[in-house]
């Protein structure tokens, strides 16, 4: 998915993470602190968030591609 993500960003990898596509905010890096802080609630909720993002843009991606692809 990253690399479509990246072509959808005219080539660009800055911007092109699930967050620049989706209603996910930010990246995965405050998960760190969720573990050593043992933040579970806050680490589920960024878990869920960041599953939901991938499926949205997954299910466009599964409805868009095959059209680009299409054979003659």
């Amino acid at each position: 998915m990253k690399s479509i993500l990246v072509i959808a960003n005219k080539g660009k990898f800055k911007g092109s993470g699930l967050d620049s596509f989706s209603k996910k905010s930010g990246s995965g890096k405050q998960t760190i602190l969720f573990i050593r802080n043992k933040e579970w609630d806050n680490l589920l909720k960024y878990i869920e968030q960041e599953t939901e993002a991938f499926l949205d843009v997954y299910k466009i991606l599964v409805k868009c591609i095959p059209k680009i692809l299409k054979k003659p």
